[in-house]
């Protein structure tokens, strides 16, 4: 409905007031449950909120007291809106809007992060998830550190299977395309090579090696890397696939561009 180029829709003004409304009745939703419960909203979007007990409280209790909130709440709402449980989680790691980690007997649910996004290899993705239950668990900062390290050199040392570190992207009609994107470099070379035919919808998987100006030029596919024995480029994965998000969960534990520092920087002083 808010989208302004819609053919059928595109009230902006309509759109704009649902979403007020929505603000109005979460705003109103927090304070009456800080004001009357024990507990605190710790986050709240749009139509959702997360309530942490001030005190020590078991499971059971919590999601009684949950249940009890949804229950007085909906009993003021106009109908048909209802305010229902939808889960509880042992602990929250809160990033940003919209970016959160949730542990639930030692299993992790994510929104908005590395994990639930498909442009991350899969190496990235296990230091990520690995990372998270170490301090899900209480694991010391040297640990985690350590962890990371041995990670890290053997990416840097050539010692990750390449099926690890496959990204994926589809892409769209080539023809189409006027701005210059990574991936439309490499789908581009590779019809113009003739090594494969890319109907729009296509999947592509590469992994980025040494060599090349830009970041389309450095993308392969596992064959071509394979065939003409070309090396990963270790540190061009440290700088797009870690950094930005492992460093992001690592400051909730003080370790603050732990790996921007330590490998980033120094490689760019070289």
């Amino acid at each position: 409905m808010g989208f302004k180029s819609s053919k059928y829709f595109g009230h902006i003004g309509c759109a704009e007031s649902i979403t007020a409304i929505g603000r109005l009745f979460l705003v109103e939703l927090v304070n009456e449950i800080e004001q009357t419960y024990p507990v605190k909203v710790i986050y709240g979007d749009t139509d959702s909120c997360m309530i942490w007990h001030k005190n020590e409280v078991s499971k059971e209790e919590m999601i009684d007291l949950a249940n009890k909130i949804c229950e007085d709440v909906t009993y003021k709402l106009p109908q048909p809106m209802a305010l229902n449980l939808e889960s509880y989680y042992d602990k929250v790691i809160l990033l940003s809007k919209k970016r959160y980690i949730m542990v639930n007997e030692n299993k992790l649910s994510y929104k908005g992060v590395m994990n639930a996004r498909r442009d991350y290899c899969k190496y990235a993705s296990n230091m990520y998830e690995d990372i998270m239950k170490m301090i899900a668990k209480g694991c010391n900062n040297d640990d985690i550190t350590d962890y990371i390290d041995h990670k890290i050199f053997n990416l840097l040392s050539g010692k990750c299977d390449i099926s690890d570190l496959i990204v994926t992207k589809s892409v769209g009609n080539l023809a189409t395309y006027k701005v210059k994107a990574p991936h439309v470099v490499m789908a581009r070379r590779l019809v113009n090579e003739n090594k494969m035919d890319i109907p729009p919808g296509t999947r592509l998987e590469y992994v980025f090696v040494k060599g090349g100006r830009t970041q389309g030029e450095k993308m392969m596919m596992p064959d071509e890397v394979k065939e003409s024995n070309m090396e990963i480029d270790g540190m061009f994965y440290i700088q797009k696939q870690l950094t930005s998000q492992i460093d992001d969960i690592l400051s909730v534990i003080g370790l603050d561009n732990y790996i921007k520092n330590t490998y980033v920087l120094p490689n760019k002083n070289k």
